[in-house]
């Protein structure tokens, strides 16, 4: 939406707990009505409703393409072997899949470990990282044997467009669905995710994403509970243990 309209002044969208196009319908989680909405009160709402809409609006080949820009469909910079992340959606694709789409289910497909580069992305001005396991080796004495120099992996996003999104997430812990995170003592962007799977009979995972003192960051935390619930519910209080655990352990 950010890169199709050049802003998110003006976005405007009332949401009544649910949507329906093309025969389908999409609820917000437990049909929960946010009412009017911001661009910033949907995403801190994680307003399923909104972002649908926001999905049949878009020009569904520059949906794809941002997708694409964030790593999806392709290969990710790690050592060990991984589940490559997965995005389908062109011009002709129906309006279910659309919406599905837009909130991050339908065909899509994602790894912690993707979610976490580009969250680490928004807190480093756009830029991702190459991820490396093994930070520095060391004799018993404590001689540094080697030590793994940081490298660059790719532009994600403008500076700007991580600040936007930077906000956003803040947003997320201020007055959204992680305000559990406020209490840790330090600044945190995060955003929740609840998705669900092959067995609808069951919880959906539970997701959340994000990363610590916003001003200058310190940690990514990305957590999946799979078969968990909403983000809120199992993601959020498992990202809490481990931000009070690097900052009050």
């Amino acid at each position: 939406y950010l890169r199709q309209n050049g802003t998110l002044d003006g976005f405007s969208f009332d949401c009544e707990g649910e949507l329906t196009a093309g025969g389908y319908t999409i609820h917000c989680y437990n049909s929960n009505v946010h009412g009017h909405e911001d661009f910033a009160a949907a995403f801190a709402n994680s307003c399923n409703t909104a972002f649908s809409q926001i999905g049949l609006d878009l020009n569904r080949t520059e949906f794809a393409a941002t997708a694409e820009d964030l790593l999806f469909n392709r290969e990710l910079p790690l050592e060990l072997p991984y589940s490559k992340s997965s995005f389908t959606l062109n011009e002709s694709s129906p309006d279910a899949l659309t919406m599905q789409t837009a909130i991050g289910q339908g065909d899509t497909l994602a790894t912690p470990i993707h979610m976490a580069m580009i969250a680490a992305a928004v807190a480093n001005d756009g830029v991702a990282m190459t991820p490396y396991l093994v930070d520095r080796v060391e004799t018993y004495e404590g001689t540094k044997v080697r030590e793994t120099a940081p490298e660059e992996f790719d532009t994600l996003m403008t500076a700007a467009e991580a600040a936007t999104l930077t906000d956003l997430m803040q947003g997320v812990v201020e007055n959204g669905t992680a305000k559990a995170l406020q209490d840790v003592g330090v600044s945190i962007a995060g955003k929740t995710g609840s998705a669900e799977h092959g067995d609808l009979s069951e919880p959906a995972h539970s997701w959340f994403a994000g990363f610590s003192n916003v001003e200058d960051p310190d940690i990514v935390v990305c957590v999946i509970a799979e078969k968990a619930g909403s983000g809120s519910e199992a993601a959020v209080p498992i990202a809490r243990q481990i931000f009070n655990a690097y900052y009050n352990n």
